[in-house]
């Protein structure tokens, strides 16, 4: 398994035109609405990420912002198709609140489901590499940001904690995000019942709370709408709102 390249960039370097060319980056994998090619899977990838570094312990992860392998997608050898604009929600926050942020700039090997080619989740490059970030830098909660695709009704935002596990005994974090989002929008909001939180969540609950967030493509839009202009100040405010003061991270069980 390769090493992956990690561009690290301070927030003060985090700037409108940086992350307009890295989203540019991105969005030139695209498959379906933007490019139809790209499709075939690949022996091995050479994959690249963009790490923020920030200062509020808070981590958010779009690793499905790329078209990702996970096998025969649809019966097909072929990638899954990317969650759009999930990105743009990562560096947007990042910019608001200051936390960290990791977002793969290549096509990668889906870290969320396990045992794809004999390979386990924590085994891959994004998953290795974001346990790693979390030691070093003394993250306190991770955020993965997905996206729901149009098809889905009834449903806006769709939260993952695994029933409640990998918050480890920290309700409080549930509550304070469903507060945030409930209070400033009429957004329809369910808990742990189609996305419970995939391969990433459970496993980096082991070391700190985690929380998938399954995000509407309605929310999302071209990536610059209103809707997701307000989203992101939500996002924004729930981090900056945490109370870091008190450790997250509760003694190991």
């Amino acid at each position: 398994m390769e090493t992956p390249e990690l561009e690290i960039v301070d927030l003060g370097e985090l700037t409108p035109e940086l992350v307009a060319e890295r989203h540019g980056t991105i969005r030139e994998l695209w498959w379906g609405e933007v490019w139809p090619g790209n499709l075939e899977r690949e022996r091995s990838y050479s994959e690249r990420y963009l790490f923020i570094k920030g200062s509020s312990p808070v981590i958010l992860t779009a690793p499905h912002a790329v078209p990702h392998d996970r096998g025969n997608y649809n019966g097909r050898n072929r990638l899954k198709p990317q969650d759009e604009f999930t990105d743009l929600i990562v560096f947007r926050v990042c910019q608001e609140a200051k936390c960290f942020g990791l977002v793969p700039l290549t096509k990668l090997r889906d870290p969320n489901v396990d045992n794809f080619d004999g390979l386990k989740a924590r085994e891959t490059p994004f998953l290795r590499c974001l346990e790693g970030l979390i030691a070093s830098h003394d993250i306190q909660l991770l955020l993965d940001i997905h996206g729901l695709d149009r098809m889905r009704r009834g449903v806006d935002i769709e939260i993952g904690t695994r029933y409640g596990f990998s918050l480890r005994d920290r309700r409080e974090i549930l509550e304070h995000l469903e507060g945030h989002l409930r209070r400033e929008t009429d957004y329809l909001i369910r808990k742990d019942r189609s996305f419970i939180g995939g391969e990433i969540v459970r496993n980096i609950m082991e070391m700190i709370p985690a929380i998938q967030l399954e995000i509407h493509r309605r929310l999302r839009d071209d990536g610059h709408s209103a809707e997701m202009k307000r989203l992101i100040e939500i996002l924004a405010n729930f981090v900056k709102s945490l109370p870091l003061d008190a450790n997250l991270t509760p003694s190991p069980r």
